[in-house]
């Protein structure tokens, strides 16, 4: 991050629902806190990623 590269964090979901309160891709929902607050604590943008399978393939979306 010093270096102003990408650093990759997985954010799988909060089943416990004692995460952070965020929205993605339009939806409220809440996720662990460990990328929220490495994004807080640092001033790093925080770009949510989607992979989704599709046939042969996959689907990958990126929002800002």
């Amino acid at each position: 991050m010093a270096d102003n590269k990408a650093v990759a964090l997985l954010s799988d979901r909060d089943l416990k629902g004692r995460g952070v309160e965020v929205e993605v891709f339009g939806e409220e929902t809440t996720l662990p806190p460990g990328p929220a607050t490495l994004a807080v604590k640092t001033g790093a943008p925080l770009f949510p990623v989607a992979t989704y399978f599709e046939g042969d393939g996959h689907h990958v979306v990126v929002r800002p």
